[in-house]
């Protein structure tokens, strides 16, 4: 158990965050962040559902509402990061409704 804490602790170390303002748009702030995933649910295949990912603070971000992926962010590329703690570069925007994934890639 130990040394299963240290491995999630290290591997969090490296991830960083963004908190500025990349873009606005139609009053709506756009932000990007790189994070690694900490959980994915999904109704099939292809689409996720709701997203866990955790930023460079070590805060939690929970994305239930996401935006068309690009077709090579399937469900199960999105575990193989999950998996193998490989970060993401992560868009989103906050609305009333909460927060939205605008777009994800693999972080460099």
């Amino acid at each position: 158990m130990a040394v299963l804490a240290f491995l999630v602790f290290s591997s969090c170390s490296s991830v960083q965050r963004d908190a500025t303002v990349m873009t606005v748009e139609d009053d709506i702030e756009i932000y990007t962040m790189v994070g690694k995933i900490l959980s994915v649910s999904s109704g099939s295949f292809l689409e996720p559902e709701s997203l866990e990912i955790l930023d460079g603070d070590g805060r939690a971000w929970v994305f239930s509402n996401i935006r068309t992926l690009d077709a090579k962010f399937s469900v199960s590329h999105i575990r193989q990061h999950m998996l193998l703690g490989t970060p993401v570069d992560v868009t989103y925007s906050i609305s009333k409704d909460g927060l939205i994934l605008e777009s994800m890639s693999d972080a460099p």
